[in-house]
């Protein structure tokens, strides 16, 4: 039986020097560099990227380079796609360094369980100083606690593996969904895996989280401020409440329980770790969540909001009329 086949797509946007280090780890894989391919997929970058991956010709036997002049990270991950015939591609992001065994890692799960989706977590590296307030857990995405199949994990898109044949029976990435340029967006990756979710029972589910296959991402000191957290926090709540397409009225729910959660929050951290030890920049992240909710599900304004109430109570009052009116006819 031959082994599946494998592509690791890096899509990049001016960030040359960070693609280096991320071609460098995959050269220093201990094995099967030899055995798959690698598509760089440049997003109309400026600052010479395919001269860059020129260098890397003959130390990576398979090396694709491709010219994506769409803008949007989604445009560049589905270009990707189409630019393959491998069973497996492999996402990852032009800032993540892989360990010398993260080739050999994912082959070995994908050949003993044939996931459909899978995905492996993700640390942070850093070149400038930490701030003393900043934790590794801000920038750390991990999913899971063991390996496994699972019917509820997240994949984070910097370390994110699905087949070929899976993506486009989903229609491909959301080309509104993710980052275009340097302008932060979210979600495309998320929304693959919620229509992945939706389509499939959970008994014919093949979502496989794999501890063993982790990678790197680096955090520049811009991304070390309590703002740029907040601000991170804040998108993802506005496109979790996209992509789980609530009822716009939810947010009445959101907008009275908000400030007794921010309470709860804080006081279930200060009982654990005392006032000293408490991390207050993670309640606010998890408050920015909250308010990303609510706006969200505003963004259409007030009427979708208030409107189901209005017709709701219009409803009920019609059949307590009517119920009225038959006892008086009666």
């Amino acid at each position: 039986m031959t082994a599946p086949s494998l592509s690791i797509i890096i899509c990049t946007y001016n960030r040359k020097d960070l693609l280096a280090k991320c071609l460098d780890s995959l050269v220093a894989q201990n094995t099967g560099i030899d055995k798959i391919e690698i598509i760089v997929v440049d997003n109309n970058s400026k600052d010479n990227t395919d001269e860059l991956v020129m260098q890397y010709e003959k130390k990576i036997p398979c090396l694709k380079y491709v010219f994506e002049e769409k803008q949007g990270l989604s445009h560049a991950r589905n270009r990707g796609c189409i630019e393959t015939n491998s069973e497996y591609l492999a996402y990852l992001d032009n800032d993540a360094i892989a360990p010398q065994d993260y080739i050999s890692n994912l082959m070995k799960v994908i050949n003993q369980y044939s996931p459909d989706v899978m995905g492996g977590p993700i640390y942070p590296y850093y070149i400038s100083r930490k701030p003393s307030w900043f934790k590794d857990e801000y920038e750390i995405r991990k999913h899971a606690e063991e390996s496994g199949f699972s019917s509820t994990c997240r994949i984070s898109g910097g370390n994110y593996i699905i087949r070929k044949e899976v993506l486009e029976d989903l229609g491909m990435f959301d080309v509104n969904l993710g980052m275009i340029g340097e302008q932060v967006k979210l979600g495309e990756e998320r929304d693959i895996l919620e229509k992945y979710r939706r389509v499939k029972s959970e008994e014919e589910q093949k979502t496989y989280y794999a501890l063993e296959c982790y990678v790197k991402h680096y955090v520049p000191a811009r991304k070390m401020t309590v703002r740029y957290i907040l601000g991170r926090y804040y998108r993802s709540g506005r496109a979790a409440a996209r992509l789980k397409k609530k009822n716009p009225s939810y947010a009445i729910k959101k907008i009275v329980t908000f400030v007794p959660d921010v309470f709860h929050d804080l006081n279930k951290e200060i009982g654990a770790h005392g006032i000293q030890g408490s991390d207050y920049v993670m309640v606010l992240a998890q408050a920015s969540v909250r308010y990303g909710n609510i706006v969200e599900l505003l963004g259409n304004g007030i009427r979708p909001v208030f409107g189901p109430i209005v017709k709701d109570i219009f409803r009920r009052a019609s059949v307590f009329i009517n119920r009225i009116l038959k006892r008086l006819l009666t």
